[in-house]
């Protein structure tokens, strides 16, 4: 359990955790594992007493200040118990001022709350007006936030064109398709088709068979009821698919329709095709047997 002694201790040795210039220490270490890709990480000169950390100071002081005020519940000292550590945690990651303040960007909003904790014990809790400004404070904190993560984001990509809205470009917002120049959603689609495809072609080839397609026979789906099990038997009396589904499986000449055994796909009644002499599924192919079948 933490207290207000515990917390300052640990606040004290991160910040004395900050100083050490970790990018010299490491060059005297290269034995260890990793050294060198933890390099890349850190900054060349280390600024603890920056804005952020000088901010972070003066937040942890005042909510030190107010810690026995404010801790009245377990949900009250959890936030604040939580915003200090993450302040603890920024500063041991302050090799890296990236890494430091994304690792910690949600404790470090909680100081709205804690804030609101503060406030409540000088002022009534019920006050409508105090509660109208924390909101309003809150939401332009949020707004302000907003801002500086987007100029940072601008600056960290090395954008330097003069507009400051981009327009998020979709197929929707295009007058043609030859003038979309984004690949993303035709890779993304192709590779779904293409894991699809080998999805089928696996349960394809995995389907146990016992004879060979014979045009001369008629095949038909038959309950097996030793395995509990439907498979594809034809007239001259053997499997040409063993009992393999769970479902009945319906058959359109050579083609075979049939619900896979997925609990997923079963609940989505998700139908693949089967064509029993080995040749590819092709939609034309599933059209063809479908309509020769309607019309018998």
């Amino acid at each position: 359990k933490w207290n207000k002694k515990t917390l300052i201790i640990v606040l004290g040795i991160s910040f004395v955790f900050a100083f050490i210039p970790w990018q010299r220490v490491l060059t005297h270490l290269p034995f260890i594992p990793g050294s060198k890709k933890i390099m890349g990480y850190i900054d060349a000169k280390t600024q603890v007493l920056n804005f952020a950390g000088i901010v972070r100071i003066a937040f942890a002081t005042v909510i030190l200040y107010h810690y026995d005020k404010i801790t009245d519940s377990v949900f009250k000292k959890f936030i604040v118990d939580s915003t200090l550590l993450g302040f603890a945690v920024y500063f041991c990651l302050k090799f890296s001022e990236l890494i430091a303040g994304r690792t910690t960007i949600y404790t470090f909003i909680l100081c709205i709350v804690v804030f609101k904790y503060i406030l409540d014990h000088y002022f009534l809790k019920d006050s409508k007006v105090l509660n109208g400004l924390i909101y309003t404070g809150l939401a332009c904190f949020t707004g302000l936030f907003l801002y500086k993560d987007i100029n940072a984001y601008m600056h960290q990509s090395n954008y330097r064109g003069p507009n400051k809205l981009l327009r998020f470009n979709t197929i929707f917002n295009r007058p043609s398709y030859d003038d979309y120049d984004n690949r993303f959603a035709y890779l993304t689609v192709r590779r779904n088709c293409n894991d699809e495809r080998d999805e089928l072609l696996d349960s394809q080839a995995a389907l146990p068979s016992s004879s060979k397609y014979q045009e001369n026979l008629s095949y038909y789906a038959m309950w097996d009821h030793e395995s509990e099990l439907y498979g594809i038997l034809g007239t001259d009396r053997t499997w040409i698919v063993e009992p393999t589904f769970k479902r009945k499986p319906t058959v359109y000449g050579s083609l075979v329709a049939f619900t896979p055994n997925d609990d997923l796909k079963q609940a989505f009644k998700s139908t693949e095709y089967l064509d029993l002499s080995g040749k590819e599924v092709t939609e034309e192919h599933i059209q063809e047997a479908l309509s020769k079948d309607s019309l018998e």
